[in-house]
């Protein structure tokens, strides 16, 4: 009897076992081949949180008062899109949680590079002594001063505002160089205004500093881009593009085109070395090798050879009639997966084909394993945007113009592409959304829609918590049925209507 007892026993313990082990081997396959995407958080804490909370590959644990004790569970990978900075109150909270994320894992954390990242290394040369000398005339046009021209004037404008030009909160006149520690504080604020789009970063990193003066903030944003900066070790460590191929994934910032598709700038201003790499794996790796060297000629203050790299994450250069760079254009850079915003109605584009990809170019990607893209940088609203072409995937991700901020979770695996977000109708009635790439109902960039149509929208309920203008643009809309979404429950999103969970 006590033999019998005893075998049951063992029998008992051995089920528990495997139990235990079958449930360790399921949750580690779950984490394996499993990428997480974390879009255009642009200096906003909540969006990383908002982010944790949604999904179940990071982990963060406050570890003291400087930093955080963070964790990527199993073996998944986690995928930032770009932008780190410029927006919110958390700029260097969340540049020094990214970075030393990157350090703790180095191959499993992938920080891709946007325009609100690289543009920071123009502090380099624009804020020299030299580069305050705003008045002469035979050069104030000169890459390090006015490099497009209609600049002057938008700074003349600014620095006459008393409301604009102040120092430590009083009204202080620009002395081209005369009194350069007013003046290069004066000349990073319009920059940050006029060439970066981040009007309020200045001020959002004086906040988050303590109410420093403003020649410490000042020295705090200079010091980014030093050789040793943080800003410095996160652009050596991102890449343009990132190729996964356990997942058949391409991700970049802003977006793939015919036009960007392949190409290689040139390596100097003006040297005219553009390349065009058929192939998508040597282009890609070609593209992130020119990217680093265009950083590496920017900390070394070589001008010429730094500039390919910021006219890539700028919108396109109009030339007057002389030749010389007179604006930028009113379109997004056409020949930039950084900056370009390809599935834009500014391209005159099929919009049957989303985010600018031909069949050919389609059939192209799918030759070469590719059969899923995933990009940031254009804001579609409060939820990410799944579209489907002829098998092909596409995932618009940032979400960053909600308020208040409430990244998506976005998970990528060999099998689907999964969206967890959350949607607030305008009566504040919140949903929460479930969407699959392998639903069968999903469809494609349908149609775009202006004026009033847009306030029923994805993208035009996002916008309009900013209060901007978005009769111009088009309006990416998925269409999310009812079926089973990736957690087994019901998902649901069509012309404005939300259920879920």
């Amino acid at each position: 009897m006590h033999h019998l007892i005893s075998i049951r026993a063992l029998l008992r313990i051995k089920v528990l076992f495997l139990m235990v082990l079958g449930t360790i081997l399921t949750q580690s396959s779950v984490m394996a081949g499993k990428i997480a995407v974390l879009a255009d958080v642009e200096g906003d804490w909540r969006k990383i949180q908002a982010f944790v909370e949604k999904g179940d590959v990071l982990k963060i644990n406050q570890a003291d008062a400087d930093g955080f004790d963070a964790e990527l569970k199993g073996d998944a990978k986690l995928v930032f899109l770009g932008d780190s900075i410029d927006k919110g109150p958390d700029n260097l909270k969340v540049l020094k949680f990214l970075v030393d994320l990157k350090r703790k894992y180095p191959d499993r954390v992938v920080l891709l590079q946007g325009n609100r990242d690289a543009n920071k290394l123009r502090f380099i040369w624009e804020l020299t002594p030299d580069a305050l000398l705003l008045n002469q005339e035979v050069e104030k046009f000169q890459v390090h001063r006015f490099r497009l021209r209609s600049w002057e004037a938008a700074f003349a404008k600014w620095s006459s505002n008393p409301a604009f030009a102040q120092v430590d909160g009083v009204a202080t006149s620009y002395q081209h160089g005369a009194s350069p520690v007013t003046d290069r504080i004066l000349k990073l604020k319009w920059m940050f205004r006029d060439t970066m789009g981040a009007p309020n970063a200045f001020q959002d990193w004086k906040a988050e500093l303590g109410g420093v003066a403003d020649s410490q903030v000042f020295a705090q944003l200079r010091s980014l881009v030093a050789p040793e900066g943080l800003l410095t070790a996160y652009l050596r460590a991102s890449q343009l593009a990132y190729i996964d191929d356990e997942t058949s994934s391409l991700f970049v910032h802003g977006g793939v085109s015919q036009e960007s598709f392949g190409i290689v700038p040139e390596s100097r201003l003006g040297r005219g070395d553009v390349r065009k790499i058929e192939d998508l794996r040597s282009w890609v790796a070609a593209l992130n090798a020119w990217s680093q060297e265009r950083i590496e000629d920017a900390l070394i203050g070589d001008v010429e050879g730094a500039l390919p790299l910021m006219q890539y994450q700028e919108p396109e250069i109009q030339y007057d009639q002389a030749g010389h760079p007179e604006s930028w254009a009113p379109l997004p850079n056409r020949m930039s997966i950084a900056q370009g915003r390809p599935w834009s109605e500014v391209y005159h584009l099929d919009p049957y084909h989303p985010a600018g990809f031909t069949p050919d170019l389609i059939r192209h990607f799918q030759a070469q394993g590719i059969s899923n893209l995933i990009f940031g940088h254009s804001p579609v609203g409060q939820i990410p945007v799944l579209m489907k072409s002829k098998g092909f995937v596409f995932v618009a991700c940032d979400t960053s113009i909600t308020s208040p901020p409430r990244n998506a979770y976005i998970e990528v695996s060999p099998e689907a592409i999964s969206v967890v977000a959350t949607y607030v109708r305008p009566d504040g009635s919140a949903f929460r959304l479930l969407a699959n790439s392998t639903d069968p109902e999903l469809r494609r960039l349908v149609k775009s829609v202006k004026g009033g149509e847009a306030a029923r929208s994805t993208w035009g309920l996002g916008r309009s918590v900013e209060g901007h203008d978005h009769s111009r643009w088009p309006i990416l809309r998925a269409y999310w049925t009812q079926g089973p979404g990736p957690f087994g429950v019901p998902s649901y999103f069509e012309d404005g209507n939300a259920r879920g969970e």
